[in-house]
């Protein structure tokens, strides 16, 4: 799932497909947090993790990322895994 939405990235100035994906993965995370009244600090106790992990992946700046970590951000959001990733006009 995750491979499909990365991969139909394009980048006209050469930036890595991956980099975009996390980029646009942060941007409707902080969307969907904000969007249910919850701080990065809510999430973070939410989910089992620490703030700054919120942080970081909100502002595309980790990849260290894995698919239990993935779900476990939509069960704290009231979401399915599908409805985190972002869309193709994100």
């Amino acid at each position: 799932m995750l491979q499909n939405a990365v991969g139909r990235l394009t980048a006209s100035d050469g930036t890595d497909p991956s980099v975009l994906f996390l980029r646009r993965f942060g941007r409707r995370l902080k969307l969907l947090r904000s969007q249910r009244g919850m701080s990065q600090q809510d999430l973070a106790e939410a989910a089992g993790f620490n703030r700054t992990f919120i942080s970081d992946l909100e502002r595309g700046q980790t990849d260290e990322m894995n698919v239990d970590q993935l779900y476990d951000l939509a069960g704290s959001l009231g979401l399915t895994v599908r409805d985190l990733l972002p869309k193709d006009d994100e």
